[in-house]
């Protein structure tokens, strides 16, 4: 039975409709392929959450976990996917566009390679709210669109 080491949760606002996690050993971003996004894409160091909605006049809530081993499924969510992710730090972070930290960050167990279970939900939601003709961007309530966001070492999955 695997352990959850940590967790945290930061809201952020998702920039051109993406939301960001770093390592502490970023250093380069990658370019995702924007035509298969998904919920989420992973490269060297980060993974990029993609939104639904295609402008940045939301806040998302992002919770990190880790985990000794693979955790058990997580129930109540509409999506989800599977990606590697190697880091070279430490500790991950949800990041305002690439440039700070959002709350706080999460230790991770050592450096190395990852399994990454990314949920979401919600998703359809502020996608909906984002096409009424009435929507005014700044009176969207914060939260409606969720990701929980699981890392453990590959080498326990």
């Amino acid at each position: 039975m695997s352990d959850r080491l940590g967790r945290v949760t930061a809201t952020v606002g998702n920039a051109d409709a993406i939301v960001f996690i770093l390592s502490s050993g970023f250093s380069a971003a990658f370019t995702p392929d924007f035509a298969s996004a998904g919920i989420a894409q992973a490269g060297p160091d980060m993974i990029y959450l993609f939104s639904r909605i295609p402008s940045g006049f939301h806040d998302s809530t992002v919770t990190l976990e880790a985990w000794s081993g693979p955790p058990p499924a997580a129930a109540g969510w509409e999506e989800h996917c599977r990606l590697s992710l190697s880091v070279s730090g430490e500790q991950v972070f949800v990041s305002a566009g690439l440039e700070r930290p959002v709350g706080d960050a999460l230790a991770l167990k050592c450096t190395g390679d990852y399994t990454v279970e990314v949920y979401a939900k919600g998703r359809r939601e502020v996608q909906e709210l984002a096409q009424r003709r009435d929507f005014d961007p700044e009176d969207l309530p914060s939260g409606i669109e969720r990701f929980l966001v699981q890392f453990w070492p590959q080498d326990h999955s």
